[in-house]
């Protein structure tokens, strides 16, 4: 097995690292991210998880993401990952208090495998163990989407711009006409304001690895 550190930005609300793993019929960027205490997450976490996600999502090769982050706001965290095509697997609890505290996150067209998840043994969190699909570029056909960066949309301006559309000016007289008028005026100033990165991503065929998410 052969790795390569990522560099990614320092981040103030948690710890990570990352590095890009091969082996035979195994590519992939593998994250580990730590969220140390046990405060609620707050809003800046969601920021800097964001910009880390979006750095991980000009990766072409799979990605693995285990996390270890303590009362995070699942339903935020779940549209977070979905912006970016993600998914969380861990779907029981694997803490002795009854929390999902250990999470396994891959792109949505990664095929995962979690097993049952028992009780813990050596320390207050249970053992998770994976296969997750992750081929070489070889055997991978290449697949390509449009991308948007929400994060740099400047708010005030898209406010602006709504406050001045004919949607807000003249709103049409009926229920239909008002849908169709909403789902245009916004398609077009959120199109004017960000335009789309073109982005590549790596299909991922039927090879898999045992993965250990905690030990």
């Amino acid at each position: 097995m052969r790795t390569r550190a990522i560099q990614l930005p320092t981040c103030a609300t948690f710890e990570v690292v990352a590095a890009y793993v091969h082996r035979a019929g195994f590519d992939a960027v593998v994250v580990v991210v730590y969220r140390p205490g046990s405060d609620n997450a707050i809003q800046s976490f969601f920021d800097e998880f964001d910009s880390l996600l979006e750095q991980l999502s000009t990766y072409s090769a799979p990605v693995v993401i285990v996390d270890d982050t303590t009362n995070t706001g699942a339903s935020k965290l779940r549209e977070l990952l979905s912006t970016y095509g993600l998914l969380q697997h861990v779907r029981s609890a694997t803490h002795r208090h009854g929390h999902t505290l250990d999470l396994l996150i891959t792109r949505d067209n990664q095929l995962v495998n979690v097993l049952p998840i028992g009780p813990p043994l050596l320390s207050d969190h249970s053992f998770v163990v994976a296969t997750i699909v992750c081929a070489p570029f070889a055997s991978q056909s290449t697949s390509a989407c449009q991308m948007r960066y929400w994060r740099e949309v400047d708010v005030d301006e898209m406010a602006a711009d709504l406050l001045s559309s004919d949607l807000i000016v003249s709103p049409p007289d009926d229920l239909e006409s008002m849908i169709d008028s909403c789902n245009s005026t916004h398609s077009v100033i959120l199109c004017s304001r960000r335009q789309a990165r073109p982005v590549t991503h790596k299909a991922v065929p039927g090879t898999s690895l045992g993965m250990m998410v905690r030990p």
